[in-house]
């Protein structure tokens, strides 16, 4: 019986064997058969699994614990056949068993860098800088595949930092060869980055401490007894196709722990009523922000993240907290704003890599088509909506509130991390003067005008929203630049070369960015190195340079957001760009 396509899991070993077996002109049609994957057949055998490509012919794979042991290809090639390399290619890499789970390193442990350390990052620098060198676009099975194995050795050595990344980046590179409408070219980037800088790190000290070596993954922790107090359900759209909704809570001591439910699918998954998976609760997601749950025998993650164990057992809260009276959650808002702020630069919500929330009252100033100006402790804030969820009420709600100026509220937001100065409002309180106003869900529940109009101050002088001129100047210029090293991305080296890019630097060091400047006009110079030795190939030591440039002026650009976005909440000194 023909079902639809599902391949089962393979060794990144065993993919990079059968691609380095093949010829050159065979791992080209290799990529060419990968194309074709979505017409591929997939059938059960006694032994496995069946696939069934074009042409009559077939590849038949022996499975064991979901995992393929031996692949056979029909035609009369194999097994040096590109059908068959093909297949493996296509096979989602098996998970690895890490000896740091059983044996974690402590968070202020050092690690010797050892020979196996740098020899395993140096085969995953060779395969990032290839990536650098040629450009996404030249990237087929066999760079993934090498990039792979370079994985595989880099995390069976415990450098679990590199492996998780070159993961990542090998991920991106999938999606991309396959025209996914889930690849990224930021995630791309983003890997390429931390790859690199994982490598470099292992090559050029001699100890290394714990978060540079990086953790096996996620490890939950047995943290007895909570009583957790609700604060908002968070609706969630990754990139990757997963959504869902996560839902935040604060114990009596200001830690802050979550609750989700992310599986595959869109934003049809975002939700409030999605059922919470624990025995005993019986509530769902809207809820338990409004309730909060007392657990027994509860674990959770060094970021707060619960799990869904059996031994865990949960009793919603008793009391339903429509307004954020529990004293708990009184007392985020109690911390100043630019506090929360530099605290949640520094950190990230777990796994999801975003921003942390933040809890403060705010009024109303001005609106434009795209935002919403707020004033809170003298600070002025643009209220924004979160990308990537069509189809809730986040839009409609940012409008009414832009029609109330003076309304005031208490606010929950998550800094908007590539947005400096603004804030994704998530939930609102409105402070109304004739009552308690109930909590808002910008995704869910619609905000009415006279709920806003109820908290405006009658007579009150509403505070004039202005924001410096040279956070919002740098923007354009950032922007170009990551624009050129993206393009170098898809494209490689011959994409930092031409008269434009000198314009980039002319352009950079009008804005008044002599020191990004230099970074681009080291990475031209890289690119238009053309030494080559005596078999006619380009000398290492230059492919090299190309790769540290760039990597230089990727750090570069990050910098220099991170100081941007310091900076439009009132955090830090003038500097030199």
């Amino acid at each position: 019986m023909t079902t639809p396509l599902s391949l089962p899991c393979i060794d990144a070993r065993t993919v990079a064997a059968a691609i380095a077996a093949l010829p050159t002109r065979l791992q080209k049609r290799a990529d060419a058969v990968i194309a074709t994957r979505n017409d591929w057949l997939l059938s059960t055998t006694d032994t496995g699994v069946r696939v069934h490509l074009a042409g009559e012919v077939t590849v038949e794979l022996a499975v064991a614990a979901n995992q393929v042991e031996t692949a056979v290809c029909t035609c009369l090639l194999s097994p040096r056949c590109a059908h068959r390399a093909a297949v493996l290619s296509a096979c989602p890499p098996a998970e690895q068993q890490d000896s740091a789970e059983s044996d974690p390193i402590p968070p202020d442990a050092e690690t010797t860098v050892s020979a196996a350390h740098r020899a395993a990052a140096r085969s995953l620098w060779d395969a990032a800088a290839n990536l650098i060198e040629n450009g996404c676009a030249a990237a087929g099975a066999a760079e993934r595949a090498l990039l792979l194995r370079a994985v595989h050795t880099a995390r069976a050595v415990g450098l679990h930092r590199g492996a998780r990344s070159g993961a990542e980046l090998a991920e991106q590179l999938r999606r991309y060869g396959e025209r996914s409408a889930e690849f990224s070219l930021t995630g791309l980037h983003q890997g390429a980055v931390e790859t690199l800088l994982a490598c470099h790190l292992v090559q050029s000290q001699t100890t290394l401490s714990s978060a540079e070596i990086g953790r096996a993954r996620r490890r939950y922790e047995p943290v007895g007894g909570l009583r957790l107090f609700g604060l908002i359900s968070e609706p969630v759209v990754t990139a990757s196709g997963y959504a869902g909704v996560v839902t935040w809570m604060v114990d009596s001591s200001g830690v802050r722990y979550s609750m989700s439910d992310v599986q595959p699918g869109g934003v049809e998954r975002c939700v409030s009523d999605l059922p919470v998976a624990l025995v005993g609760s019986g509530i769902d997601h809207r809820r338990l922000a409004q309730r909060g749950l007392t657990l027994s025998g509860a674990t959770a993650t060094e970021s707060g993240r619960l799990g869904r164990g059996v031994t865990v057992s949960a009793v919603p809260g008793a009391h339903v907290d429509q307004a954020w009276t529990s004293v708990a959650v009184r007392r985020l808002f109690d911390v100043p704003v630019r506090e929360q702020v530099a605290a949640a630069l520094t950190d990230s919500d777990g796994d999801e890599g975003r921003l942390g929330l933040i809890c403060c009252d705010v009024e109303v100033s001005s609106a434009t088509v795209h935002s919403v100006q707020v004033m809170s402790e003298g600070l002025p804030i643009e209220l924004a909506v979160p990308p990537g969820v069509p189809g809730l009420l986040y839009a409609q709600n940012l409008r009414q509130l832009g029609r109330v100026p003076g309304a005031r509220m208490r606010l929950v937001g998550r800094i908007a991390a590539d947005r400096p100065g603004q804030l994704v409002a998530l939930a609102i309180r409105p402070r109304r003067r004739s009552a308690v106003g109930d909590i808002r869900n910008l995704a869910w529940d619609p905000v009415t005008h006279a709920e806003l109009s109820d908290s405006v101050e009658v007579d009150a002088v509403h505070p004039i929203w202005e924001r410096g001129v040279e956070t919002t100047c740098i923007q354009a210029p950032l922007m170009r630049a990551s624009d050129r090293l993206h393009q170098v991305l898809r494209g490689g080296r011959r994409m930092a070369r031409g008269p434009v890019c000198l314009r980039d630097v002319d352009w950079l060091r009008e804005s008044a960015m002599p020191n990004l400047a230099q970074s681009f006009a080291e990475l031209f110079s890289a690119a238009k190195s053309s030494e080559r030795d005596e078999f006619g190939r380009r000398a290492l030591l230059h492919g090299e340079r190309f790769t540290i440039a760039w990597l230089r002026a990727a750090v570069m650009v990050t910098a220099s957001r991170a100081r941007s976005q310091r900076e439009s909440w009132g955090l830090g000194e003038p500097h030199e760009w």
